[in-house]
């Protein structure tokens, strides 16, 4: 058996649930937070900008995560996640919140950011759609 290094673990397959947690403050506020929690350099506001249109996410940087939706508080979590380009991204419904338009146009980015840099995107979902029109693999659990 392989040894592993947890903190690495942690590092490279990220965990992106229903209920994410943001810290207090703005949207910019939480990528600083995050990155000084893995004591990285904090990201500019062009490369936030970027993530969070991959994400389909046309907040301002300085919207206050308080009175975010649930939605726009999941993609803003994503858009974090996202920009530390992990190995492995964990999702649990991640369009659950979302609309159509929406919902399709964040997995289409997801889809061709995950491929760009090698990224595994291990997703759970109810909507078959999504499924059918998204993955590559797909697992179904009865």
């Amino acid at each position: 058996m392989r040894a592993c290094d947890p903190l690495q673990l942690r590092r490279d397959v990220l965990l992106a649930g229903q209920e994410v947690f943001l810290c207090d403050g703005s949207i910019a506020d939480n990528f600083r937070q995050f990155y000084a929690l893995r004591e990285l350099p904090e990201p500019n506001p062009t490369g936030m900008r970027r993530f969070l249109d991959l994400c389909a996410c046309p907040l301002s940087t300085d919207s206050p995560c308080g009175t975010l939706s649930g939605g726009e508080r999941q993609r803003v979590f994503l858009a974090v996640c996202l920009s530390f380009v992990p190995r492995v991204l964990l999702l649990d419904e991640p369009t659950s919140a979302l609309d159509g338009d929406t919902a399709r146009r964040f997995m289409n980015n997801l889809r061709d950011f995950a491929a760009q840099h090698g990224i595994s995107v291990i997703l759970v979902s109810h909507d078959r759609g999504l499924t059918a029109s998204f993955a590559d693999n797909l697992l179904e659990l009865a």
